[in-house]
């Protein structure tokens, strides 16, 4: 019963449409929604060869985020406000990984730390005031 809640929200994110590329707001800034992104670097930690990348992606419907943290899956819910950032209600699977738990503890304190985000060039920076935290690249169709 203790996974329920985590499996219907999985379930919830994943059903969410993700798109590519992001909208532009009113001031012509690329907004998350509808973008999903490969975790390619993370501030002074080396991520863990696992099976799959690490990768966070945005709705295109919803203020619903989810991705694979190098052992499990999470969601959660996001809001933004020019360029900050917040993510918050994050949840995931409880599976143990080896290698991929210490990956999955940078990612989650990674998307805890976050305050503000800049895309740029396909790239997107998760930061904290100004000191960049993580960098994602555009992640590949498949």
């Amino acid at each position: 019963m203790r996974y329920l809640l985590p499996l219907v929200l999985i379930t919830l994110v994943s059903c969410a449409s993700f798109k590519k590329g992001g909208k532009s707001d009113a001031t012509g800034n690329t907004t998350l929604q509808g973008t999903a992104w490969v975790i390619s670097s993370i501030t002074d930690f080396q991520l863990e060869e696992t099976d799959r990348q690490a990768t966070l992606s945005f709705s295109d419907t919803s203020n619903r985020f989810g991705g694979y943290s190098g052992c499990n899956m999470f969601g959660g819910t996001f809001e933004t406000e020019g360029n900050k950032l917040s993510f918050s209600q994050v949840m995931g699977t409880k599976r143990a990984c080896m290698p991929g738990m210490k990956t999955e503890s940078a990612v989650f304190k990674l998307l805890e730390a976050t305050n503000s985000y800049v895309i740029t060039d396909g790239k997107l920076q998760l930061k904290k005031d100004e000191a960049v935290l993580a960098e994602l690249v555009k992640e590949e169709k498949k």
